[in-house]
């Protein structure tokens, strides 16, 4: 396991604020935000998609976040699902986006899950 880091980020509203990085962040913490928009933010878990339309497209992205700031939410990891917009299937493009999905479901997203309660139950920072 990475050690922790101690990240320093000047914010508008609580000057110079310190706090420790988990190991999964990547890191990125620009300067001259506020405080509660402060966020750790891990690696994209893709779920990429072969359209008729568009070639290759990313249709979901998840990955572990945390607003350890936060006023207005929890403060916790969580796990944030982004998704793009329209593409078009046909019958066998569209019995690949099932495949792809489960495949998704069943190992990517279901590890990433495994880690959010690893970090829910106390477990690595």
């Amino acid at each position: 396991m990475s050690e922790l880091r101690t990240v320093v980020v000047p914010t508008i509203d609580h000057g110079t604020v310190r706090f420790t990085e988990p190991v999964w962040c990547l890191g990125n913490h620009p300067a001259g935000g506020y405080r509660e928009d402060i966020q750790h933010q891990g690696a994209e878990v893709p779920l990429l998609l072969d359209t008729i339309c568009h070639g290759q497209v990313q249709t979901l992205a998840a990955s572990l976040m945390q607003r350890p700031f936060s006023t207005h939410g929890t403060t916790r990891p969580v796990v944030t699902i982004e998704t793009d917009g329209d593409h078009e299937f046909n019958a066998a493009s569209l019995r690949d986006v099932v495949d792809a999905l489960v495949i998704y479901g069943l190992g990517r997203l279901k590890a990433l899950a495994r880690q959010l309660e690893a970090l829910e139950e106390g477990g690595e920072s």
